[in-house]
């Protein structure tokens, strides 16, 4: 009989690590992926972003792109801090109005065929290039940030 007992203790017992199995670590291990999946997705979505604003090419030709629209969206929905995903919206569009004042001035100045003209948008060019540039960086940084805090 107590063989009996011993087989009914351990079937018992069985179950019920199967219940906490089941209940208690599946939920545990659902959390796990789905924070896995976001932290994938995350780090996907900012590398994009980071090297298009490092490199220049997203922003200096004042051109947003369905796939760069596509990528600032993401870093709305992805990014802890709603002020990256601000920061980052204010660059494009903020970019895009400046450049294109920018290529207006040497237009102009190529039509009046004015050197001193054409210096002066120049020069008006590269500050705008080096300042956003600069802001670039800055938001790379707080990408960074946003990832790893």
């Amino acid at each position: 009989m107590a063989f009996y007992e011993i087989l009914g203790s351990i079937g018992i017992g069985a179950i019920v690590v199967k219940i906490l199995d089941v209940w208690w670590l599946q939920k545990i291990m659902y959390n796990n992926d789905k924070q896995r999946w976001v932290l994938d997705k995350k780090f996907d979505i900012f590398s994009k972003i980071s090297n298009d604003l490092i490199s220049g090419k997203g922003w200096s030709d004042g051109n947003i792109t369905a796939e760069r629209l596509e990528l600032i969206s993401n870093v709305f929905l992805f990014a802890s801090d709603e002020g990256v995903a601000k920061e980052l919206d204010s660059f494009y569009r903020n970019t895009k109005i400046s450049l294109s004042q920018s290529d207006g001035r040497f237009q102009e100045a190529r039509n009046h065929g004015c050197d001193s003209l054409l210096a002066e948008a120049r020069r008006v060019h590269e500050e705008e290039h080096i300042k956003y540039q600069f802001l670039a960086r800055k938001i790379v940084l707080m990408l960074k940030n946003d990832m790893l805090g």
